[in-house]
């Protein structure tokens, strides 16, 4: 039984040479889709924060008039 939760918990030897290699396959996938996320989301804080700018100056403009 300990043999088992060892395994489930991701503790012991892997078994597969196959296993292995999709292991690093996943984690390699998983961190070029977290970079393109971060990348999206970039874009669209820029778009965010620009509009924002542009709003601030004309109404510091209105407001100065």
């Amino acid at each position: 039984m300990a043999a088992e939760r060892f395994v489930l918990l991701g503790l012991a030897q892997v078994r597969s040479a196959w296993f292995r290699d999709l292991s690093r396959w996943a984690t390699s996938a998983s961190v070029l889709i977290m970079a393109g996320i971060g990348a999206l989301m970039w874009v669209g804080f820029k778009a965010i924060w620009e509009d924002t700018e542009t709003n601030t100056k004309d109404k510091v403009a209105e407001i100065g008039e």
